[in-house]
Formats: C-alpha cells, sequence, structure tokens
C-alpha cells in the first residue's frame, strides 16, 4: 500500500432522518440547525489546521454537499463531486427505522451488518470504491462523506482491518486527522 498524504475526513452534518432513527443511505433528509452548526464548526477546525496546498472531495448527496458547503466556505478550496464517496447503498433497508431493523436482524460485528441489506451493496463494492478514491489522491486532501463511508475509507488508509472499522467515530461536527499512520481527532 502506497503512502497517502493527509487526509480531513468530515461526516456530514446531522439530519432530520439523523434525528428521527431512519437509515437514509442513498436517500437524503435535510440538515437540522444543528448540522449547519456542526458544519461551522468543521470549517472552523480547517481553518486552524488544514494546510494551503489542499483539495477538497465530496459525497454528492445533499447532506453532505451541504455540509461541504458550509464547512469549506472561506477556504478558497474548489470542491469536487465524487460518486465514489456516497453512502453505502443499503438496500431495501434504506429508510426504514434503525430500531425497527435491529429487531429483525443480528447487527454483529458492528458496522459490518451495513453490508447484508437485500439488494444491498456489499462490503467488496464499498472497498473497492474508497480505496480507487485513496489510489488517485496526491494532496492533502478534505473528504466530505458519510458515517459508513468514512469509517471504511479511514481503515483502509490506516490499513486496519475490517473488525477495527468500527472503531473510529462517527460523530458530527468533527474532522479526522490521519496522517503518518495516525488518526486524530479535532473537535472545536
Amino acid at each position: 500500500m502506497r503512502d497517502i498524504p493527509p487526509l480531513f475526513v468530515l461526516r456530514h452534518g446531522q439530519t432530520e432522518w439523523n434525528v428521527a432513527g431512519r437509515l437514509q443511505s442513498r436517500l437524503d433528509s435535510s440538515l437540522t440547525s444543528k448540522g449547519r452548526t456542526q458544519a461551522a464548526q468543521q470549517g472552523n477546525i480547517l481553518a486552524r489546521i488544514l494546510p494551503q496546498d489542499a483539495v477538497a472531495l465530496c459525497s454528492p448527496q445533499g447532506r453532505a454537499r451541504e455540509t461541504a458547503q458550509i464547512a469549506l466556505s472561506g477556504l478558497a478550496l474548489e470542491i469536487t463531486f465524487d460518486q465514489r464517496l456516497m453512502e453505502v447503498d443499503l438496500g431495501r433497508w434504506q429508510g426504514q427505522y434503525l430500531s425497527d431493523l435491529a429487531h429483525r436482524i443480528d447487527m454483529t460485528p458492528p458496522l459490518l451488518w451495513n453490508f447484508t441489506a437485500p439488494q444491498g451493496e456489499r462490503l467488496d463494492d464499498v472497498i473497492a470504491r474508497t480505496q480507487a478514491v485513496l489510489d488517485t489522491l496526491t494532496r492533502p486532501t478534505v473528504i466530505v462523506t458519510h458515517g459508513v463511508t468514512s469509517r471504511v475509507l479511514m481503515g483502509l488508509a490506516l490499513n486496519w482491518p475490517e473488525e477495527r472499522w468500527a472503531d473510529f467515530s462517527d460523530a458530527q461536527g468533527v474532522v479526522h486527522v490521519l496522517e503518518h499512520g495516525d488518526c486524530k481527532t479535532f473537535t472545536e
């Protein structure tokens, strides 16, 4: 595995469906007021730590787009939207309430259950698309994406085993910085 440049990984801000406990997957819901505040917090963090030569990649999904627009405003970064950073496709599970689904399926091991949805995307597919993103990076990069996708991307970037990917926080309003084989989480 080749060395990758520093990564600044952001999960989108809180959405209406996050509050309701619904699985968004490839569907979308709007950022809440708190979600917009979280995106602004991420922007404040980036303003302090982001190197001058950084670039920005973002999932094209609405919640990630809005987060990127808020977090990156004033940072003079052009945002490139990349389909490979979309959230895992949960097939027939998207739109369902997590509490209802938890009664019907085994959610162990953590995180990896997301790749078992009927008509959904499999782990190998998400690995392939996120690894393809990592393989193209040549400069410090801000990546605005989603909870599951971000943890797969960070696990690959740090060469962690799949069982540990759930150890990464999927907190909103923070910036995960991956550099020199380490991950540090910055909060405001």
